[in-house]
This record gives C-alpha cells, structure tokens and sequence, in this order.
C-alpha cells in the first residue's frame, strides 16, 4: 500500500516492500560496507521495510524485524538511512514513525534500535520519536 504524504513541503510516497530492490541495495551499500551486502535479506525473522521516493528516486529506507518468541514479541530497527541530499527534511522521522504504527498493528510490547555512540543526530531522532535510552547504544520505544 503506497501512501503519498508531503515532508517538509516535499512530495513523497511511502511504499511498504517485501524484498529490497537495487534502490535501496544501493543506499544500503553506501550505508554499510560492501562486504555486509548478502547481510540484506537473511533475516531470522519477520521483515518490515518501506521506502521513501522522492520524484520517483528511492531516497530513503527503513529495515525493521518482527520477532515472536511466543509469549511476546518485540520490533528491531535494523537499519535506517536516508540519502545525504534529503536529510533535515523529516524523511527518517516519518519512516521511523512509519514503523513504529506497523508494530503497533502486529501489537508488539517493544521496539528495539542501536546507535553507534557518536551518531547524536540517528540519538536525537530517535528520543524525538519516544524511545528510551537504555545502555548503550539501545534505544527503546515501549508500547504502554
């Protein structure tokens, strides 16, 4: 389900995915190491992913888990990124929030997301959004 929002006056559209694409392969390895590539994909569990498009360019994306234990479950931000040219434009934010409603609807008591200790922009957005520091680097948003 595509969803079409406007982002600090910018017209984007958020699309629910179920296997990454070559867009988001591609910001992914501008993230991340070229030897993590086969890491995308090879979930233990349950994946969520959406992306942002911005003119039809993929600009943005969001991995996230499901994970059931059975008595409970929980969320895990995996990865989040958004190009260099579009950040400051509240894409994360809402790609963030995004996700937190998808794990509201599969009613999970928690999300779960690190941090490397030095990133106090991905830190600052994330206390936005309601998480909790924990040790570090653990940020948790807990569903009350």
């Amino acid at each position: 389900m595509d969803e079409r929002i406007t982002c600090d006056k910018m017209k984007m559209k958020l699309q629910k995915i179920t296997k990454p694409g070559k867009e988001i392969l591609r910001l992914y390895n501008e993230f991340n190491y070229k030897d993590k590539k086969k890491r995308i994909g090879k979930f233990r569990t349950r994946r969520i992913i959406f992306s942002a498009k911005v003119d039809k360019k993929t600009v943005g994306f969001i991995l996230a888990n499901f994970i059931d234990y059975g008595m409970e479950s929980f969320g895990y931000i995996e990865e989040l990124y958004v190009d260099k040219e579009f950040r400051n434009k509240k894409i994360g934010r809402t790609l963030v929030q995004k996700t937190l409603n998808e794990f509201k609807k599969l009613k999970v008591s928690a999300v779960h997301v690190t941090t490397n200790r030095r990133n106090k922009k991905a830190q600052l957005l994330y206390q936005r959004a309601g998480f909790e520091k924990d040790k570090n680097p653990w940020y948790n948003y807990w569903f009350r």
